[in-house]
């Protein structure tokens, strides 16, 4: 039970970071092919 939950604290900190990430570049890196260029 006691790995189970470790698994499972790293696994959601690691979800935690590559939100982070995603948040911090993803507007400049992922979002660029979907939204149009602004003139």
């Amino acid at each position: 039970m006691k790995l189970f939950r470790q698994i499972l604290r790293s696994c959601h900190v690691s979800y935690l970071l590559s939100l982070l990430a995603l948040v911090a570049f993803g507007p400049n890196e992922a979002a660029s092919p979907i939204t149009p260029e602004k003139p």
